[in-house]
């Protein structure tokens, strides 16, 4: 999994008055941490930026030259400004063998399922996160669930089936989503651009039938006539 260095102060400066900070160009943030007080710090915002990029499960080593210490950390809070897009402040938590930290691990979807391969099915995922308990030994870049195994419509991989094959020590946040369905098998309909296609299609045949219709119609009364004549 990929490692972000970012480089901090100590904080000293809080609440409202951390528009100082920003209006030199330092963005506050804070290290939350398990079992232990929390480290206000600030970076710079050439050093912000790298958060903008960051994964949920990407570890971020934060140094603090003032205070010489380093932090081994995720990301779990990110406020950006939705006009301006700049990074108003962070929060971070600090992970260690000990911790139990909630983090949001990414799914990523493995193999073909025979069926799609067929073209008689799509797949739908429905969680394209899982919400799991994590530590430093525990922590995974992201969840792979194998679709290999679907072969009918109907067909679901649920978080239960996802959680027997993760490594020991890696729980579920919430056990009740336990038998939420991952990922699942639906029937291929037709795109709203093919239905609208093959209705234009059907009409088109049904006055072309019409018109052939009212021509053979016309060709029979006009021999009648000719004959009465």
């Amino acid at each position: 999994m990929a490692k972000i260095e970012l480089k901090a102060g100590l904080r000293v400066l809080k609440g409202k008055a951390t528009r100082k900070l920003r209006r030199d160009k330092l963005i506050p943030g804070a290290i939350s941490r398990y079992k232990a007080d929390t480290v206000l710090i600030q970076v710079p915002l050439e050093e912000v930026y790298k958060l903008k990029k960051a994964r949920t499960t990407d570890l971020i080593v934060v140094s603090i030259d003032d205070a010489k210490e380093t932090y081994t950390t995720l990301l779990t809070e990110l406020l950006v400004d939705p006009i301006t897009e700049e990074v108003i402040s962070f929060t971070l938590t600090e992970i260690t063998p000990d911790s139990k930290i909630k983090v949001e691990v990414p799914v990523t979807i493995v193999g073909e399922a025979p069926i799609i391969k067929k073209g008689l099915g799509v797949l739908v995922v429905s969680k394209p996160t899982l919400k799991l308990v994590l530590n430093l030994n525990t922590l995974i870049e992201d969840v792979k669930v194998d679709i290999s195994s679907l072969t009918e419509v109907g067909d679901t991989i649920d978080v239960k089936d996802i959680l027997a094959n993760l490594p020991e020590g890696i729980k579920l946040a919430s056990y009740n989503e336990i038998n939420d369905a991952v990922v699942t098998i639906v029937a291929l309909q037709k795109t709203l651009e093919e239905e609208t296609a093959s209705e234009e299609s059907e009409s088109e045949e049904q006055t072309t039938e019409g018109e052939a219709s009212e021509s053979s119609t016309t060709e029979t009364e006009g021999a009648q006539t000719t004959k009465e004549e």
